[in-house]
Parts: C-alpha cells; structure tokens; sequence
C-alpha cells in the first residue's frame, strides 16, 4: 500500500527547507572601522593613486619645482615626481612616472550623489564613497544644541563610536574596498583612511558541519514525508 504525504506535509516542507537555506546562506554584516593617519603636511602636494592594499603615490613635483637642481629617484630635474609609499616596504619608492597604482574617483556630495546617507544630525559637506563603504566630513548637530566637526565613517553613523577625528575632506577618491585617499584642508595635510573591516570566514569545520546538519534536516523531511508525518 503506497501513502502519500497529506496536504499539511505538502505545506510544511517548504519552510523546512527555506529555512535550511537560510541558514546555509546567511552571514553577519559588519560595519566599516577605519584608521585614519595624516601622511604628507603640506597641501602643495596631491594624491596620484592609491589601492586596495594601502599603497598610495603623492605627486611631489609641485614641491621640488623650487629647487632647479632636485632629484628624482637619481634624475635631475625630471619635471615631474612621484613618492610612492608600499605597505611592505618602510622607505617610498621615486619615480619620474606614477606607478599603475588603481584609483576610483568618487562621488562627491553636490555632484554625484551617494547612495548612503550621513544620517540623522549630519550636515555633510564632502562624502567619499564606494561599493557600500562611506565616509565623510561635516558637523553634527547634538541634542543639547552642542555641534561636533569632523569626519565620520557609515551610513547613518553613531556619533561617537563612528568618529574618526576632527578635520575636513577636500576632494579625494575611495578604492572599492573602502580605502580612502584625500586632502585636508582644515589641517594642511593628505590623509590616508584605511578601511580594516574583515567579514568572517566560517572555517572548514564549520562549513562540514553545517553542510552535515543541512542534509541530516533534508533526510527527516523526505522520510517524514513519505509516511505522511509533519
């Protein structure tokens, strides 16, 4: 005698296995942290290129210009120069042509809008932004009438816990990763913003087991099913 699975069965295993593949799928979300270093003190000078590993170029020549005789990287007087600094290697690499390092222009606010918001209280003045990753500066406005500027990271920020510091953004560029490159004009200074957000990779214990209670689940549905039990 065959048995088929009641109405109620048939209802139910779907949400078993969506849930079981919600479950394979989901991962945590986390926000952006960053830290933020003034790299170069003057505002004569400006960012060439930077990456997503850190690396970063400022062009020096506006620099050098004044001196008729300077060197670069072992050319006289080349017209143009280029300080590359690298995350593995303590002293900048010069160069008469800027290295390929990967730049990505970014919206800037009262341009090209960003598809995140400062959030509730910010007035922002300049925004970077890229591939969901968000910085900017401005001020906000506290509930006691008091008024906090600087530079902030996240869509619709905490005030405190999301502040990187006091300062300005004139004009920069973000990599995809989040990475930052820009001037400051408030302090005279290029700053670099290094995104250090890490999302969490389940390890290969963890995926097994996962992976093991998943089919363990699908196997109760199918005999369940079969004698019509749910």
């Amino acid at each position: 005698m065959q048995i088929s699975a009641s109405p109620r069965a048939m209802r139910t295993a779907p949400i078993f296995i969506a849930l079981a593949i919600a479950l394979a799928s989901s991962s945590p979300v986390l926000a952006d942290t960053y830290s933020l270093m003034a790299v170069a003190q003057t505002q004569s000078e400006n960012f060439a290129g930077g990456d997503d590993f850190g690396n970063y170029t400022i062009n020096i020549s506006d620099r050098l210009i004044s001196n008729p005789s300077y060197n670069c990287g072992g050319v006289v007087n080349p017209g143009q120069c280029y300080e590359t600094h690298y995350v593995n290697n303590p002293n900048p690499l010069f160069t008469t042509t800027p290295p390929s390092l990967w730049t990505d222009p970014n919206p800037i606010a009262g341009t090209t809008p960003c598809a995140l918001s400062p959030g509730t209280g910010f007035s922002a003045t300049n925004i970077l932004c890229d591939n969901g990753h968000m910085i900017f500066a401005g001020e906000y406005d506290g509930p006691n009438g008091s008024v906090l500027r600087g530079i902030w990271s996240g869509d619709d920020p905490d005030p405190t816990l999301d502040y990187l510091g006091s300062g300005s953004i004139d004009g920069g560029f973000m990599t995809a990763n989040g990475n930052a490159f820009f001037i400051d004009g408030l302090h005279d200074t290029l700053d670099v913003a290094l995104d250090l957000s890490v999302a969490p990779v389940p390890e290969p214990g963890s995926l097994i087991l996962l992976g093991t209670g998943a089919l363990s689940l699908l196997g109760l549905i199918r005999r369940r099913l079969s004698i019509g039990v749910l």
